[in-house]
């Protein structure tokens, strides 16, 4: 994840997200909506834009069920 700020402790130093080192992410905002992604369709390094058509389909809704749940 990236950290810029904050606080006095920070060193500047800006690290990437890297899906090496996890399989899915789970994101959860503060208005409700959540996505389950899949650790290879991550793109970018410090930011996702969650809002768009890019991760859409990986939206959670009320009643679906995400496509690693089904695989389980």
């Amino acid at each position: 994840m990236v950290t810029r700020g904050g606080n006095q402790s920070w060193n500047r130093i800006v690290k990437l997200l890297d899906p090496s080192r996890f399989d899915h992410l789970f994101v959860l905002v503060g208005d409700g909506r959540r996505w389950f992604i899949p650790a290879e369709r991550m793109e970018g390094g410090t930011a996702l834009q969650l809002g768009g058509p890019k991760y859409a389909e990986l939206r959670w809704t009320a009643g679906n069920r995400c496509q690693a749940a089904r695989s389980i």
